[in-house]
């Protein structure tokens, strides 16, 4: 399988993505071209924003083309298609791809996962194996996730610095929101710790599915809902483990569900990223760096009684 990727202005780019398909390209997606960078544009935002704009000003354009087709004559093809030329795009390149077997290298890779010294990860395939193998450890507490198709599988760094945090911070009977949960693997961990009422939200239908799957799983009582379901509430542990840009737009909504004297925790934010987030919260919440590992970090901060 071929990769083929370009930068295309936004008015070229339905255009461009309907002619490859109609090419027979396996796949088409679209991302912002300034992502990361100072004129990366946020138009898909969290519920409750609103845009009127459906595609970045520069707009990188990745097909993925069968093995035996060549790319550059798709791409000459397409362009006489549509009637346009090679200076209606730039950056372009073609990478060959091999194939891989994604879910199971995940589900294989470096199982059980001991991310403190008594949270440790396991599979579906390596349950009973790893309980065998430790059921002499009354103090480890097993998570059996099955990622599917969410996030969370907690060999991640920003999955395993939550994680961290939660086992040195949960007493006992803690409320905890997981906002963006993936595979709930959080929320899972927090009830098994000794929380109280656990909430996981998430805003992908499959992650939904996912994390109720896998709280069956551990025998655990999790709500699991969309933003729109969740309850109108406040949680000594608010915690949210996704990318730097929705951290910062959501800056008042999930500081606004601490309880005072709570606890907010986010991940998800590389450590170039860091004073961006903390900005962003420094109306509502000071945080701090607890841990950062790999260029990754974790921020926390305590909603104190004002």
């Amino acid at each position: 399988m071929k990769e083929l990727s370009f930068y295309c202005d936004a008015f070229y780019v339905d255009f461009l993505s309907d002619a490859f398909m109609h090419f027979d390209a396996l796949s088409v997606s679209i991302e912002d071209a300034d992502a990361d960078s100072l004129s990366e544009e946020p138009i898909f935002l969290e519920p409750g924003f609103s845009t009127d704009k459906f595609h970045w000003s520069r707009n990188k354009v990745t097909i993925l083309i069968k093995e035996k087709v060549n790319p550059i004559e798709t791409l000459d093809s397409v362009l006489d298609y549509l009637g346009m030329s090679d200076k209606n795009i730039d950056c372009v390149s073609i990478v060959d791809l091999k194939e891989l077997d994604w879910v199971s290298l995940v589900q294989s890779e470096q199982y059980p996962i001991f991310v403190t010294e008594r949270i440790c990860i396991i599979t579906s395939q390596n349950y009973i194996t790893s309980i065998n193998i430790n059921n002499t450890l009354s103090n480890i507490y097993y998570i059996e996730i099955n990622p599917g198709l969410a996030f969370g599988t907690g060999s991640h760094p920003t999955t395993s610095l939550c994680l961290s945090w939660l086992d040195s911070n949960i007493r006992n009977g803690e409320s905890v929101l997981d906002y963006g949960c993936g595979s709930g693997i959080l929320a899972i961990t927090s009830l098994k710790l000794g929380a109280g009422r656990v909430v996981a939200v998430d805003i992908d239908n499959q992650a939904i599915s996912c994390a109720k799957s896998n709280a069956i799983k551990n025998n655990v009582d999790l709500i699991v809902c969309n933003p729109e379901d969740m309850p109108v509430d406040t949680y000594e542990i608010v915690i949210a483990n996704i990318l730097s840009k929705p951290l910062q737009l959501m800056a008042n909504k999930l500081s606004s569900m601490v309880q005072q004297n709570g606890y907010l925790v986010l991940s998800g934010i590389l450590s170039n990223q860091v004073k961006d987030v903390i900005l962003a919260y420094s109306s509502y919440i000071k945080l701090q760096v607890w841990k950062e590992v790999d260029g990754w970090v974790c921020l926390y901060g305590k909603n104190f009684i004002k």
